[in-house]
């Protein structure tokens, strides 16, 4: 059957092998799947149904060709697979989900165009404000809650000189590094120098950085010597995929992070030394990810994991890297603090950041028991805010069972490694501790901007929060002993993320579509 499908496809294969175009030809019609579909649900061309899923099904069954020709071509490697189905899955997600339906999407789109200004750091007013200024159709892009809104907005000329300061609520990305939005910044000013619509100008921003990242994730399922599948099937949780095509920091963080655990790993189970090229990329991921979040400051010490005493030299570099994570984090939480307490605007409840902590540094245990308790109350809303139960701006529900399914294929995952290497016990400690560890800032930092001193739950905490650490805890199950295998594992795999996401997609289209 191989042999035949081949056979069949030999023209188009010698194209995309002797040109190396594969890649390019799945992205071209993977992108014109659902922009077709959006220009012709926004009436901006007018079809009918029939004509429209005539069309669609020609480029899908195309865009499925090329894609299973490619992955036999690959030898289905596991990061190839990744690359043939992030492509289709993830621009249907970006196109399809409107502007500014990613929680806090607009204030990371604000900061993005500011920086493609030229402002590496946000200005601030005379009364220490942080002050944006974007052009008013930015601002309109709020507005935007339906398809056939959209087309109206994109056949419109958009006036770059029509600005508008944005107000408080719009600020809760200028304290954030402009490491986040370098893609998203260049796209936003390459279009206002061409004069061309804010939401083309938007959308091409997203594909930057959803490809950017794309990229980092592809690395990251390379290099890691175990959990490939598992790597792989987590990278799909439709939460993960609505965080990859949005204009965000959170982009970039889960990213990085990621690929700081695969070289992590690939570290612990190699045989070479830690080159000097090595070192390098791994003290720029650890310290954006310092810049970036401070909260993410502990994936750091699985450095430690790397120590060696045979190694001395190497071991003081280790350490060396640890101590400017450990400064750089410091002085991002003073400065997004200095911030907050000039600026009731972070902070729901108007209170300053150290009052919070004094009441947690005096009374430890009633904290800790807080911090259990908004734990065990908020269990199901973590739940299906990790794995996408609520999408867009957590107001376009998906159904239950597909999150449920979706959690059980993840932690079903690790069973099926087919390496026999895996995590020693000082190893599982480590991530562990690390896990707890983040988890705890996390909760702390939602605490102290936005719960009242002395409240029994702590409010602000989404489950999307711990994607970049949750993958800690399946890769601590991986072993050697319980491994179960059956016949094709990974089409199993590949086809329950596709089925999964397709779902969600639907969902999207049907909040979207009147």
């Amino acid at each position: 059957m191989k042999d035949k499908f081949l056979e069949i496809n030999k023209p188009i294969n010698n194209i995309m092998l002797k040109k190396n175009f594969e890649y390019i030809f799945i992205f071209i019609i993977s992108l014109c799947i659902p922009t077709f579909f959006m220009l012709v649900k926004s009436n901006i061309i007018g079809l009918n149904n029939i004509a429209l899923y005539s069309i669609e099904a020609i480029l899908a069954l195309l865009d499925i060709d090329l894609i299973i020709l490619n992955i036999i071509n690959k030898e289905f490697k596991y990061e190839h697979i990744f690359l043939s189905l992030i492509i289709p899955i993830g621009l249907l997600y970006l196109i399809l989900l409107l502007p500014n339906n990613v929680p806090d999407e607009a204030a990371h789109a604000y900061r993005a165009y500011d920086l493609g200004q030229g402002n590496i750091f946000t200005r601030q007013d005379k009364d220490k404000s942080p002050k944006i200024v974007v052009p008013k159709d930015l601002l309109k892009s709020l507005e935007v809650n339906n398809y056939k809104e959209l087309g109206k907005r994109i056949q419109t000329k958009t006036n770059y000189n029509d600005k508008t300061l944005v107000n408080k609520d719009g600020l809760g990305a200028s304290t954030y590094s402009g490491f986040a939005y370098i893609f998203s910044s260049i796209s936003f000013r390459i279009c206002q120098l061409l004069g061309i619509n804010i939401f083309i100008s938007y959308y091409l921003a997203r594909i930057l950085t959803f490809l950017a990242s794309v990229v980092i994730i592809y690395y990251a399922i390379k290099l890691i010597p175990f959990g490939k599948i598992l790597l792989l099937f987590y990278v799909f949780n439709p939460m993960f995929m609505q965080q990859l095509v949005s204009i965000s920091a959170d982009n970039i963080i889960n990213s990085l992070s990621l690929l700081f655990i695969a070289i992590i790993l690939y570290r612990i189970n190699s045989k070479k030394k830690l080159d000097t090229k090595k070192q390098v990329v791994i003290a720029a991921i650890t310290l954006v990810l310092a810049v970036l979040k401070y909260t993410y400051l502990p994936l750091s010490f699985l450095l430690l994991l790397l120590v060696d005493k045979k190694e001395k030299e190497n071991n003081k570099k280790i350490f060396i890297l640890l101590g400017l994570a450990i400064v750089v984090s410091i002085l991002a939480y003073l400065s997004t603090n200095m911030y907050i307490s000039e600026n009731s605007s972070g902070s729901s409840v108007g209170i300053n950041p150290s009052e919070p902590m004094h009441y947690i540094l005096t009374h430890p245990i009633s904290y800790i028991i807080t911090l259990l308790k908004t734990t065990y109350y908020n269990s199901s809303f973590y739940f299906h805010t990790l794995f996408g139960g609520h999408l867009g701006q957590l107001n376009i529900s998906v159904n239950e069972i597909i999150t449920i399914v979706y959690a059980y294929i993840l932690l079903f995952t690790p069973f099926l490694d087919d390496t026999k290497l895996y995590l020693n016990k000082k190893q599982k400690i480590y991530f562990g501790l690390v896990f707890i560890i983040i988890y705890g800032l996390i909760e702390t930092g939602l605490y102290l901007l936005w719960t009242k001193i002395g409240g029994s739950i702590i409010e602000g905490v989404q489950g999307r929060y711990f994607i970049p650490i949750f993958i800690l805890i399946p890769l601590m199950i991986i072993n050697n002993k319980n491994k179960l295998t059956f016949k094709n594992t990974k089409l199993f795999v590949c086809l329950a993320a596709i089925i999964i996401n397709l779902l969600c997609i639907i969902s999207i289209i049907n909040f979207f579509n009147y």
